[in-house]
């Protein structure tokens, strides 16, 4: 049988516990401007996010929402629809933009709508390396979703929550904070919101890591124990990871 522990006590689930971390920003000021300082110190810039100006977004799939936004296929949208959604592959593509055509299967659905890049199958060696590499970037980031997204005035930050796992990295080329860098690059090129915007991100981990901008948990821990969010205080101290 296992233990008689209470879930709480048990979980090791991250995006749990950066849930809580992101209602607490939202709810407890208090929290919020120790937060924020905290961000700030780390990325040796005081006046990078501001506590009174700022939005704050969890799970962010960034590209494909804008993306998205560019229209629907339906009906009589369709043809519409497409020639946005192409402008804005060219537009990522650049001189290699040919080859849109060129290979059908992967850009365009068997009723000739143009696919979201999240959706590309990239086979090894259909591509010269370059481009094969440059194609799985893009893909890579409209699949992505970064933990934490928070944009206050000419600036914007993604936040990776780990708790026991590390950065993920395949052997395919995959690496996690560069495909969160490639999204901000992505963004800073292509939509206009973003494109005069000051991009850095974090790690929230148990340890620093000399070669990335960390937080540990125990400084995190530090600003709950003094926060007047009861509910998140439980569940944080009741759980031995913390």
């Amino acid at each position: 049988m296992f233990n008689e522990k209470d879930y709480v006590q048990v979980n090791r689930e991250e995006r749990h516990f950066g849930f809580l971390l992101f209602s607490t920003v939202l709810y407890d000021a208090d929290f919020r401007e120790q937060f924020f300082g905290l961000i700030n110190k780390c990325i040796d810039n005081m006046q990078f996010i501001d506590k009174d100006d700022y939005d704050i977004y969890c799970e962010t799939a960034l590209l494909r929402d804008y993306w998205h936004d560019i229209g629907t296929t339906a009906g009589k949208f369709r043809d519409e629809t497409n020639r946005k959604r192409r402008e804005v592959i060219e537009e990522m593509l650049g001189v290699n933009k040919g080859i849109i055509d060129e290979k059908k299967d992967l850009f365009w659905t068997k009723n000739n709508i143009l696919k979201s890049p999240r959706f590309w199958k990239i086979e090894v060696n259909t591509f010269p390396e370059k481009l094969f590499n440059e194609l799985n970037q893009i893909r890579w980031a409209f699949n992505a979703k970064p933990d934490i997204m928070i944009i206050s005035r000419n600036c914007f930050l993604f936040i990776e929550i780990k708790l026991e796992s590390n950065i993920s990295k395949q052997g395919s080329g995959y690496d996690q904070l560069k495909t969160q860098k490639d999204i901000a690059d992505l963004a800073q090129k292509f939509i206009p919101f973003f494109k005069e915007k000051h991009f850095e991100q974090i790690v929230i981990a148990k340890n620093k890591d000399d070669k990335i901008i960390t937080i540990t948990w125990s400084e995190i821990m530090d600003l709950i124990n003094g926060s007047n969010n009861q509910i998140v205080r439980e569940h944080f101290t009741k759980n031995p990871l913390f």
